[in-house]
């Protein structure tokens, strides 16, 4: 989230239009608009990164959402996380149909519900999806925020565009701000301007007036169209390290063209198929048909400066982007190919159980942002193995510091005390280095080197280089006990059994 400003989802109640394919409908009344307004209501059970084993509790939430073409509704993926049960119910209409979540995006904040039930749908116009919004267009916005039942229509301006945060993921994409009122209940209602949808109600500042930020329309068509084969893949990336070229001692010693911007790649990937294509000390000049500026911005064609990781979000996994790359005084062009964003250890994660495994009161996790947002005492010491953020640019995180043969960061994140393991109390939050002299690489490693210890003691060694060892016949016994006692139900999570 960025320090400027605070932001809050409006997930405690979100508003939703729905839209359903219907040709004759080109230019929808406000009536008919309304007809395809959605309440959602989702129960949800969010997972407890402190106790793995269990849930938080059950707690309802109430958004919107939109009919929009093949009887499919578009909502937040915020309003539906982690959710055990999702119904809805028409604008004007008093039945309540249950729904499924068909696709979900949590990085850029939007999911599609569908109904088995067709009558859902009866004389339902689907809402056509516009492209991106002109500064100062007006614009509608539908839902069903909190203070009332029925149906709230929202009217002002489009204030801003930019690359920004999701609050929802933390990452960053296109946004819209406008500052026709947003407020909790209308996340993943429609934002309408000339009968289409130009957005989806995302988020809002927490202490101003009038000031919500919505999911444009090039990012909602970017996930229609990565769903159209029935697969979801997200958003690519190219796996370098940039920084801007703003001080003109940097781009003088780089030789760079006169009135030249881009942006100098610092690092790649050395596990990326681009290794072999981009060099650290490269800058790029231009992607696509695009200049890059000295601050790492584009302008496109309606006049908007954005920054360049536009250009690459907008486009799909497995295609590519044509780059033209300035290196040691020639330019040229490469096209590379687009691969899934990596999975990162401070990603925020949703609708998965956490992974977790219990030995004689002894807890460990991977490393996550679940665990480290559960453990706040925690991330001080974790601060070493979190990847940091670039400058501003295409705001890459740097590869990890930490070099080892581990492809997981494993945690002792917990220690349920008794006698056995007795004075470990304090090591709660420490990274696992080794297990009897071999290094943990993932968490089914961990748990093949405790299982098939053959010696007389487990001896588990941290990265800060304390010893805690435990008489493992003993702690074999004591296993169930401890299990029993503090009513785990499961030693492991299900991706480990």
């Amino acid at each position: 989230m960025t320090n400027r400003f605070k932001v809050i989802l409006l997930g405690i109640l979100v508003g939703i239009v729905v839209l359903l394919a219907n040709p004759a409908a080109a230019n929808p009344s406000k009536q008919s608009i309304q007809s395809s307004i959605v309440k959602v209501m989702a129960t949800h059970n969010h997972p407890d990164y402190q106790s793995p084993w269990q849930r938080k509790g059950i707690n309802s939430v109430t958004g919107s959402g939109v009919i929009i073409g093949q009887q499919r509704i578009l909502t937040n993926a915020h309003v539906v996380a982690d959710q055990t049960l999702v119904e809805v119910q028409r604008e004007g209409y008093g039945n309540t149909y249950t729904a499924d979540v068909e696709f979900v995006c949590h990085s850029c904040d939007l999911a599609i519900l569908t109904i088995d039930d067709e009558s859902f749908f009866k004389d339902a116009v689907a809402l056509e999806i516009d492209g991106l919004p002109e500064l100062q267009s007006r614009v509608a916005v539908y839902g069903f925020p909190t203070g009332g039942e029925t149906i709230s229509i929202t009217e002002g301006i489009v204030s801003r565009i930019e690359v920004d945060y999701y609050v929802h993921s933390s990452d960053r994409y296109l946004l819209a701000q406008v500052d026709a009122a947003i407020n909790p209940g209308n996340s993943g209602g429609p934002v309408i301007s000339n009968g289409k949808i130009v957005g989806i109600a995302m988020q809002a500042l927490e202490q101003a007036e009038n000031i919500g930020y919505i999911v444009p329309a090039p990012v909602i068509n970017h996930f229609l169209d990565d769903v159209k084969d029935g697969q979801f893949d997200g958003f690519p990336e190219l796996d370098i390290y940039v920084q801007l070229l703003e001080n003109k001692a940097l781009r003088q010693s780089l030789n760079l063209p006169k009135n030249s911007g881009g942006l100098l790649v610092t690092g790649v990937d050395e596990q990326s198929h681009l290794a072999e294509m981009i060099n650290p000390g490269d800058v790029i000049l231009k992607i696509d048909q695009y200049d890059i500026g000295r601050d790492g911005k584009v302008t496109l064609e309606s006049g908007l400066r954005v920054e360049s990781t536009h250009l690459e979000y907008l486009k799909q996994v497995g295609s590519s982007l044509q780059l033209k790359l300035f290196r040691d005084g020639k330019t040229f062009t490469q096209k590379v190919p687009l691969t899934p964003r990596k999975k990162r250890m401070n990603q925020k994660e949703y609708d998965i159980d956490p992974t977790y495994f219990v030995f004689a009161g002894m807890v460990f996790q991977p490393l996550s942002n679940g665990y480290l947002t559960a453990h706040h005492n925690a991330q001080y010491f974790m601060l070493s193995y979190i990847p940091e953020y670039t400058m501003q640019g295409y705001r890459k995180l740097i590869p990890d510091r930490i070099k080892s043969d581990r492809d997981q960061v494993v945690v002792l994140s917990r220690v349920l005390p008794d006698a056995i393991n007795q004075g470990y109390k304090s090591m709660e939050h420490s990274v696992v280095n080794s297990i009897n002299g071999t290094t943990v690489k993932n968490m089914a490693h961990l748990i093949k080197l405790i299982e098939s210890v053959d010696g007389p003691y487990l001896n588990i060694i941290t990265d800060f280089g304390n010893l805690i060892t435990l008489d493992i016949n003993k702690a074999r016994h004591r296993h169930e006990t401890i299990l029993k006692k503090y009513q785990v139900y499961v030693d492991r999570s299900q991706d480990l059994r």
